[in-house]
């Protein structure tokens, strides 16, 4: 019953109006302390604290909370649970986008666009994508920060939508300034992407580092290092990112977590001065790639084929790895293939093998992906 029913029947009844205001006083508690667990779990996770934000947000979920099921559901799908567990993930994204949520509705988009933990389905892919765009928008007109965010890669990507990248950066600014720590990061690349405006994106990627963001971290060690842009290397700026990331990857990464298996991975390959960086680059990129990790798998790919790295020449594991990547659409891992198999480069010729590899790239580009419109450029002509 509303509260405005109620009020209406207790003058009706000559009943104490006091209990209508009682039970909106709770409705409107119990909606702040759910607000404020989902924030203490986020800020657990956020600190690689899993079994703890695990327990918050499966409180939640068994009351009802339609986003604290979709957050376990990406625990189990990025391995923060000791591994990943793709079919408890989209029981989860089942769960709450049938009630409604459109972060729920977005990843199990994801998944039949990928075929990961389901049968690839692009049609069943589209179906969600557009009902996400429906439930993200309505959150993100309630102010939901979250929403605003996911609702701005729809209109990057094009998903379920019309593609507006415009739009994508409107909504992207709003999130970021409500803090979304993920928005800030992508809005900072925006601002550059469009407007070579270095000064906005550090400022917005320090505002998300500084929130304990490790994407945002990870960017500008990235960026100090190599120069990237418009920023100038500062080694100084690199060590303290680092010094500030790394304790947290490396207590991610021994829970499972794949993003941090394989952010440690690559870490540790480009640190030349840290004693057996080699052998934990590996370690952690075996990991991850195990776990399904494309980028990893791409990663230890690359070092088997040319013994680069670190790495010693294997070319059965780097056509395992290579594959495994390339099937799952990682375009690098794709375009390395297609050349690798038609000048026997690592690998034994094989022109049937090189032109699949191939046409999968231009496949990719056709569909709007810039990494595989660059790729398609280096590849040979046919």
């Amino acid at each position: 019953m509303s509260v405005r029913s109620l009020f209406l029947a207790a003058a009706l009844l000559g009943a104490d109006m006091a209990l209508a205001a009682d039970t909106a006083v709770s409705e409107v508690s119990a909606t702040a302390a759910t607000a404020a667990a989902l924030q203490k779990a986020d800020a657990a996770h956020d600190n690689a604290d899993f079994k703890e934000a695990y327990a918050i947000y499966k409180t939640l979920a068994d009351q009802g909370n339609a986003r604290a099921e979709t957050r376990i559901g990406l625990m189990y799908a990025n391995g923060e649970l000791g591994k990943r567990d793709m079919a408890e993930a989209i029981a989860h994204y089942d769960k709450a986008a049938a009630a409604g949520d459109g972060y729920a509705q977005y990843q199990l988009g994801l998944a039949f666009r990928e075929g990961t933990g389901v049968e690839k389905d692009t049609a069943e892919a589209e179906k969600w994508f557009v009902q996400a765009g429906k439930s993200l928008h309505q959150a993100a007109l309630r102010q939901d920060a979250e929403a605003q965010y996911f609702l701005s890669l729809l209109y990057r990507n094009g998903l379920g939508v019309v593609k507006d990248l415009q739009e994508s950066g409107r909504w992207l600014q709003k999130a970021a300034e409500k803090g979304y720590p993920s928005a800030q990061v992508a809005y900072g690349r925006f601002l550059y992407e469009e407007n070579k405006d270095t000064v906005g994106l550090l400022a917005w990627w320090e505002k998300a580092a500084n929130q304990g963001n490790w994407s945002a971290q990870v960017a500008l060690a990235r960026a100090y290092t190599k120069g990237d842009y418009g920023i100038p290397k500062e080694q100084t700026k690199v060590d303290e990112w680092y010094r500030r990331l790394l304790p947290a990857l490396e207590k991610a990464a021994r829970q499972g977590s794949i993003y941090a298996q394989t952010e440690l991975g690559k870490y540790y390959l480009a640190a030349k001065d840290v004693p057996a960086a080699s052998e934990k680059a590996q370690e952690w990129l075996e990991k991850a790639a195990t776990q399904g990790s494309r980028a990893a798998q791409t990663i230890l790919g690359m070092g088997y084929l040319k013994g680069e790295e670190g790495f010693t020449a294997n070319p059965e594991k780097a056509q395992e790895w290579l594959e495994k990547a390339a099937q799952q659409g990682s375009v690098i891992a794709q375009s390395i293939l297609s050349i690798s198999y038609l000048h026997g480069d690592g690998l034994p010729t094989d022109p049937e093998k090189a032109r699949y590899w191939s046409e999968k790239v231009e496949k990719a580009a056709a569909q709007g992906d810039e990494t595989a419109r660059a790729l398609l450029r280096a590849l040979p002509a046919k």
